[in-house]
């Protein structure tokens, strides 16, 4: 009897942890940020497309650059975030366009990748 529920908690315990697990590579976090609407038709910013992120000189703001046409990274905006900086000062996080309104660009940050 005592061996049937301990099988049946250690069951319930790693399908509870497989559904965590699952929740968690979904981390994803949005920031919105400011761009002239000449500067997004020029670089034709779309949602989907991939942006790097870096620190700046300032403790916890994170730069957003994009590549244009000739290859060469443009500053987009920069967003203010002590959990992203400080991961950035490791490792690299991976992010892109989410979305476009005007002259706000909300930039998708991947946590789960960089956790």
């Amino acid at each position: 009897m005592l061996s049937a529920i301990l099988l049946f908690v250690s069951l319930g315990a790693f399908i509870v942890s497989r559904i965590a697990r699952d929740k968690s590579k979904s981390i994803l976090v949005t920031h919105n940020i400011t761009v002239k609407e000449e500067l997004i038709k020029k670089l034709g910013l779309y949602a989907g497309l991939a942006v790097k992120l870096g620190c700046n000189e300032e403790k916890d703001v994170v730069n957003v650059f994009v590549t244009d046409a000739l290859g060469k990274e443009v500053l987009l905006g920069t967003f203010s975030s002590p959990i992203e900086y400080d991961i950035l000062i490791k490792k690299n996080i991976n992010a892109f366009v989410y979305t476009i309104a005007g002259d706000i660009v909300a930039v998708e940050v991947k946590l789960y990748e960089a956790l």
